[in-house]
């Protein structure tokens, strides 16, 4: 079974993440799920994933993103879904079940 914690680096989201490895047993696995609005920057640097200097570039919001869940929970699996800036209904929970 795998435990899954919607994060977006809040503090909310790391106690969520911190209590997901806590109460998960032996077999399961710990799923980070990250939705990022392409292109919006302003987003981006609001969750801190971008600094004030930087521009939008999803390589670099997925190492970091990588680098602050790994640090929280170093065996979490981290998924990141690239969305538009606008998500249809129902896109982020059609894409979650294909992990």
């Amino acid at each position: 079974m795998t435990v899954v914690v919607p994060f977006d680096n809040s503090k909310l989201s790391e106690a969520a993440l911190q209590r997901a490895q806590e109460i998960k047993d032996h077999s399961e696995e710990v799923l980070a799920v990250v939705v990022i609005p392409n292109n919006n920057v302003e987003y981006a640097r609001n969750h801190d994933w971008l600094t004030d200097n930087e521009e939008f570039d999803p390589e670099i919001i997925k190492t970091r993103l990588s680098e602050i869940v790994t640090g929280i929970v170093p065996e979490t699996r981290l998924k990141i879904i690239a969305t538009g800036r606008y998500a249809q209904t129902g896109q982020i929970a059609s894409e979650i079940p294909d992990f």
